[in-house]
C-alpha cells in the first residue's frame, strides 16, 4: 500500500476512531450508574457522566470498548 493511499485512508477514518474512543466514556458512565431498572439507571447516569468524562483517556473495559465501537460505527453509517 502506498504512503499516499495510507494517509488518505487514515484521514478518512480517524474522526470515527476518535469519536469511538471518546464514546468509551459513555460506556463507563453506564457501567458506573447505580440501579437495576432502566429508569433508575438513566437517572443515575446523569450523575456519573461528569465522573466518567473527568478522565480524558478512553476506558479499556470490554463493555466500554464495545460501546465505543458501536458509536463510531454508527457515526460512520450515519455519514
Amino acid at each position: 500500500m502506498s504512503k499516499k493511499k495510507l494517509s488518505k485512508l487514515l484521514a478518512l477514518y480517524l474522526p470515527y476512531v476518535v469519536i469511538g474512543l471518546l464514546a468509551t466514556n459513555l460506556g463507563e458512565a453506564w457501567r458506573l450508574a447505580v440501579g437495576k431498572e432502566l429508569g433508575d439507571k438513566i437517572v443515575s447516569l446523569m450523575d456519573t457522566l461528569p465522573a466518567a468524562f473527568s478522565n480524558p483517556l478512553p476506558s479499556l473495559h470490554l463493555f466500554d470498548l464495545f460501546i465505543g465501537l458501536c458509536c463510531g460505527a454508527g457515526m460512520r453509517l450515519a455519514v
